[in-house]
């Protein structure tokens, strides 16, 4: 029986990457351009890493968790509230 794949998660440079194309203020704002702009205009986020991100920081923006303008610590916070909604 096949395993099957999981996707690529992605990394910290990611979100660097995806926060060097705009100017976001709010997690509103990442998840407008994740939804609309990522996927057709961003070659380095693949389509599963989009998913993934769309995920952790819309369950920010739901828990009404302060913005992070800085790419790590957007980064280390959505994975640490991935981490508590999987538990």
């Amino acid at each position: 029986m096949a395993e099957a794949l999981l996707p690529i998660d992605y990394t910290e440079e990611d979100v660097k990457s995806l926060f060097e194309h705009e100017n976001f203020g709010s997690w509103d704002e990442v998840l407008f351009y994740l939804k609309n702009i990522a996927n057709v205009d961003d070659e380095i986020l693949t389509t599963e890493k989009v998913a993934l991100m769309l995920a952790d920081f819309g369950r920010l923006a739901n828990q009404l968790i302060e913005f992070m303008p800085d790419p790590a610590q957007a980064y280390v916070l959505a994975k640490q509230y991935r981490e508590r909604h999987e538990e």
